[in-house]
C-alpha cells in the first residue's frame, strides 16, 4: 500500500483517502462521483474537467494543451483523466451532472388494461384439526376454486410464509405472474400494484413508474448512463469490456448504479412502498442488454456478430445487483432482434403499432446507435447503424446534452448577423446540444457559409452582401476555420469547428445509408410515413434534417415525431398481456439486415456524406 493522502471534492464536500499517484478520474469513478467523460479515460474528449483549488498534482499534458483553452489552464482547470495526485488536494467538479430531461413523450394505447401481473386478495380458511392442509396447499386450493386455474408457488416465499399468514389471520394478498405466486403480503394490497419500465440507452437511462391497476404513468425520471465514463458509444464500451473480466464487471456495476439512482427517486418522491413494486420491464440495445446481465460482448464485437442470448430474459432482481428494490421482485428483459438491433427497437415497433399501419412505414430511433425498422406489405426489416456520439454532442468541441444554456438553433440574416437561440433563453450560452448542431449546420449550408462538401467558406470568399459581422465570426482554427457563435464577457468562446461538421456528416451519412439499404432490401421506392423516435429525434426540426439529406424527401405531414417509443414499448408490455403474449411471435417474424458486410454499404455511405 502506498502513502495515503486526502482528496476533497466539491460541491459534494466529500473527503476521500487515496494513494499518492492515483489518477483523479479513477478515484472519482471508484467513489461513484460523476464527471463527464466519453473517451474511456484516453484524454481525447476533453469533457472530464475539474478545477484544482489547492494541492499538488502532476504536470500539464500534451492532450490538455490541445483540449483546454489558455483561460482554462490559467484558472487551474485540468482533465481528470490526465492528472495524478501527489499531495493533499481540493478539487471542484465542473458542470456537475444533474437529472436530465426525459427521453421524449410516451405513446399511449387505447386498449383496456390487462396487466401481466395481478394481485388477488385472499381470505383463507384458518387451519384446524379438521383442515390440516399445508399453508402452500391452502393458498393454491383457494385460488384454484376461485379462479379455475392451477397456480405454482415460488419456493423462496416459504421461509416467511407462515409468519405472514399468522400475523394477518390468514388474510393476505398474492401477487401472480404467469400463473406463479411470486409474493405474499399481509392484508389487502390489490390496489397497490406498481411496475417500473426502464429504457437503457447508451447515453441516457429513463424509467417510468406505472400504476398497474389503472395504467397511469405516475412519474418519469432519467439520468446519464454511468457507463459513459468508459466511452460514449457501444464500440468504446465493447472494447473496454473485452479487455478483462474486471472491466466487464465495472460496466455491469455502473448500469446497476444508474438504475438504482432512478428507481430510488421514483419510489421516494411518490411515497411508494418498494414491496408494492411487482415487476420491472427493461429494453435496451444488444450491447446494453449484455452489459446489464454481465454477459460477454466478445461475439458482438466482430463478425458474425453473434450474441450470448437473444430471447426474453425473465428472472429476479438479485441477478442485476439492484439494491433499490426487493431482490425477489421480477424483471423482464425484452428479446433482442439480431446483431446490434436490440429490445429497444422491438419496444418501439410494439408501441408504434407500425405493423398494423398501411403502406411502407419507416421507423428511425435516433441516438448514439441508430436503429431502423421498415414495415412493408410483406414483412418488417430492421438494421442498426453506428451513428456515433455526434447526435448527443459528445465528440463535438463544444457539445453538451440538451440542458439550460445549450444552443439549439439560430436565425441567419446575411446582411446583419447570426442570432443564436439557447434552451431556456439563457443570455450566456454554455455549449451546443446535438440537435443544435443539425439545426445550425443546416442553416449555415443553406446560406452557403458551409459548402455541401462540409467545408467552412473562408471569410474573404463569401459573397459581398454577407455582413462584416458574419465574416468576422469565421476565424482561423489551426489549418482550418471555425464559426464563432458566442464570445461573451467572460471570454467563453463557443464555435463550430471543421471537425464538428465532419463528425456530423459521418453520423447523418450512417443513418441515410442505412435507410437506403433497408429500402433496397425491402424493394421499396417510396415511403408513406416516417416515424422518428428517441430523445434526439424529439428535438429535431423536420425541415433541417431534410435539408442535410438525413431522411428521404417526403412531405412534412408524413413525418411523425413519436418520442420515446422504446420506453413506451417497455410500458405497454407490462400493461397489455396480449402484447406480452404475442412478443415472441412478432420477434421471430422480423428480418434482421446486417449492414457491416453489405457489398454496397461503403459506396452508399460515401454518397450520403454530402450536406
Amino acid at each position: 500500500m502506498g502513502e495515503k493522502i486526502n482528496l476533497k471534492v466539491l460541491p459534494d464536500n466529500c473527503n476521500i483517502k487515496v494513494e499518492a499517484g492515483s489518477k483523479i478520474i479513477d478515484v472519482l469513478n471508484e467513489n461513484n462521483i460523476s464527471v463527464e467523460s466519453t473517451c474511456a479515460k484516453k484524454g481525447k474528449c476533453g469533457k472530464c474537467k475539474v478545477k484544482v483549488l489547492e494541492g499538488k498534482i502532476s504536470n500539464i499534458t500534451e492532450n490538455e494543451k490541445k483540449l483546454l483553452s489558455e483561460k482554462e489552464i490559467n484558472e487551474k482547470i485540468v482533465l481528470a483523466c490526465e492528472r495524478r495526485i501527489f499531495g493533499d488536494i481540493t478539487i471542484k467538479i465542473i458542470d456537475k451532472n444533474k437529472d436530465i430531461v426525459e427521453k421524449g413523450k410516451i405513446i399511449k394505447s387505447n386498449e383496456n388494461i390487462n396487466t401481466i401481473v395481478e394481485k388477488i386478495y385472499l381470505e383463507l380458511p384458518l387451519p384446524s384439526l379438521e383442515d390440516q392442509r399445508s399453508d402452500v396447499k391452502r393458498i393454491l386450493d383457494y385460488l384454484k376454486i376461485k379462479h379455475k386455474r392451477n397456480y405454482k408457488f415460488d419456493i423462496n416465499l416459504i421461509p416467511k410464509l407462515q409468519e405472514i399468514l399468522l400475523e394477518n389471520y390468514y388474510k393476505v394478498t398474492a401477487t401472480i405472474l404467469n400463473d406463479e405466486i411470486i409474493k405474499i403480503q399481509g392484508n389487502n394490497h390489490e390496489n397497490q400494484n406498481y411496475g417500473i419500465a426502464i429504457d437503457i440507452g447508451t447515453t441516457t437511462v429513463a424509467a417510468y413508474l406505472i400504476n398497474l391497476v389503472n395504467g397511469e404513468i405516475i412519474d418519469a425520471k432519467s439520468n446519464l448512463n454511468e457507463q459513459k465514463k468508459y466511452g460514449a458509444d457501444v464500440i468504446s464500451r465493447i472494447n473496454y469490456s473485452t479487455e478483462n473480466n474486471k472491466n466487464k464487471e465495472e460496466l455491469k456495476n455502473e448500469i446497476s448504479i444508474t438504475i438504482d439512482k432512478i428507481a430510488e427517486k421514483l419510489i421516494t418522491n411518490n411515497k411508494i412502498n418498494k414491496e408494492n413494486i411487482s415487476i420491472i420491464s427493461i429494453v435496451g440495445n444488444t450491447t446494453m442488454s449484455h452489459l446489464l446481465m454481465g454477459a460477454s460482448v466478445n461475439g458482438i464485437a466482430r463478425a458474425p456478430f453473434n450474441s450470448v442470448f437473444s430471447d426474453e430474459i425473465f428472472g429476479k432482481l438479485n441477478l442485476l445487483n439492484l439494491h433499490s428494490l426487493e431482490k425477489n421482485t421480477r424483471f423482464i428483459l425484452l428479446p433482442n432482434i439480431g446483431g446490434y438491433v436490440g429490445s429497444d427497437t422491438l419496444g418501439a415497433i410494439i408501441s408504434s403499432d407500425m405493423k398494423n399501419m398501411k403502406g411502407n412505414i419507416l421507423l428511425i430511433d435516433i441516438g448514439t446507435n441508430c436503429e431502423l425498422a421498415l414495415k412493408t406489405d410483406k414483412e418488417i426489416l430492421v438494421c442498426s447503424t453506428a451513428a456515433g456520439p455526434a447526435f448527443e454532442g459528445a465528440n463535438m468541441k463544444y457539445g453538451m446534452r440538451a440542458s439550460d444554456g445549450a444552443i439549439y438553433s439560430c436565425e441567419i440574416d446575411l446582411e446583419n448577423d447570426i442570432n443564436i437561440k439557447t434552451i431556456e433563453n439563457k443570455e450566456n450560452p454554455v455549449g451546443i446540444c446535438g440537435s443544435g448542431y443539425i439545426n445550425l449546420i443546416s442553416c449555415l449550408v443553406e446560406k452557403n457559409i458551409i459548402l455541401p462538401q462540409g467545408r467552412i467558406v473562408k471569410p474573404q470568399k463569401l459573397e459581398e452582401y454577407v455582413s462584416k459581422k458574419i465574416k468576422e465570426r469565421i476565424n482561423k482554427d489551426g489549418k482550418s476555420y471555425e464559426i464563432v457563435l458566442s464570445n461573451d464577457k467572460n471570454n467563453k468562446k463557443i464555435s463550430i469547428v471543421q471537425q464538428d461538421i465532419a463528425n456530423l456528416q459521418l453520423a447523418k451519412a450512417a443513418v441515410r445509408a442505412g435507410i437506403e439499404l433497408l429500402m433496397r432490401e425491402g424493394k421499396v421506392e417510396k415511403l408513406d410515413k416516417i416515424l422518428i423516435a428517441g430523445a434526439f429525434g424529439s428535438n429535431l426540426d423536420i425541415d433541417n434534417i431534410k435539408k442535410i439529406k438525413m431522411i428521404p424527401n417526403i412531405e412534412n405531414k408524413k413525418v411523425q415525431i413519436i418520442g420515446n417509443a422504446a420506453g413506451s414499448g417497455a410500458i405497454q408490455i407490462l400493461l397489455y398481456k396480449n402484447k406480452y403474449d404475442s412478443m415472441k411471435k412478432l420477434t421471430d417474424n422480423i428480418k434482421h439486415v446486417e449492414l457491416a458486410n453489405h457489398k454496397d454499404f461503403n459506396k452508399i455511405f460515401t454518397n450520403c456524406l454530402m450536406l
